[in-house]
C-alpha cells in the first residue's frame, strides 16, 4: 500500500502509510524539505483534511485510502488557537473552492434565549399523566421499614431451607372450647 503527496512546485513522492501518523508525518516533513516544527498535514484534493496529527499512535492506513492522492498542507496559527491551514503545492492558493473547504468558517455561535414575560414558566407537572409526578426535584424517601430481602437472591440450596422454616404456622385454639364450639355458638 502506499499514497502520494504532492506538493511544492508539483513534485510527488510515495509514502508507505502503513506506520503510526507521527512517523509518517516526520517522514514527510524530512522528504518534503520542511521545517522540524511546522505544523503539517494532508488533505485530499477536494481539500477534505485528514487530522493525521490528531490521531498520532493511529496508523496511517486507518485514516488513509489505498493508493490515495493527497496535498501537503502547512498549519499556521490566527487569532487565538484558531488554525488556518495552507496548502504548500503551488497553483492551489487561487483555488477558492479547495481553500473553504480546508479552512471552512468557524459555526455561529446560537443566541441564548432569556425568559420573557409571554413564556410560560416551566412546568413541574405533567397534566397529561393522570397524577403521576413528573417533577425534576427528586422522590422524598420514605421512612419506613427498609424493604425485607427477597428469597430470589439466595442459593436454591438456601432458599429450600428458608421456605420450610416459613411454613404456616398455626395460632393457639381460642380460649374458652375449640373453634367449632365458638361458632356454633354465633
Amino acid at each position: 500500500m502506499f499514497i502520494t503527496v504532492r506538493f511544492a512546485d508539483d513534485k510527488t513522492e510515495l509514502f508507505n502509510p502503513d506506520c503510526r501518523n507521527c512517523l509518517l508525518l516526520n517522514n514527510i516533513k524530512e522528504r518534503c524539505d520542511c521545517d522540524d516544527d511546522d505544523f503539517i498535514d494532508l488533505s485530499d484534493e477536494s481539500g477534505s483534511l485528514k487530522h493525521l496529527q490528531r490521531y498520532p499512535l493511529d496508523y496511517g492506513t486507518k485514516h488513509l485510502n489505498e493508493r490515495e492522492i493527497l496535498i501537503l498542507v502547512k498549519g499556521e496559527k490566527t487569532d487565538g488557537d484558531k488554525m488556518t491551514f495552507v496548502p504548500l503545492l503551488d497553483g492551489m492558493e487561487s483555488n477558492s473552492a479547495f481553500l473553504q473547504r480546508l479552512n471552512p468558517p468557524p459555526p455561529k455561535p446560537e443566541k441564548v434565549r432569556s425568559a420573557s414575560r409571554d413564556s410560560p414558566a416551566p412546568k413541574l407537572y405533567n397534566e397529561g399523566a393522570r397524577g403521576k409526578r413528573a417533577s425534576l426535584a427528586p422522590k422524598p424517601k420514605q421512612l419506613g421499614p427498609p424493604p425485607s430481602s427477597s428469597s430470589r437472591s439466595l442459593s436454591p440450596s438456601r432458599r429450600g431451607s428458608r421456605m420450610r422454616s416459613q411454613s404456616v404456622q398455626l395460632s393457639p385454639a381460642p380460649v374458652g372450647g375449640s373453634f367449632n364450639a365458638t361458632r356454633r355458638a354465633r
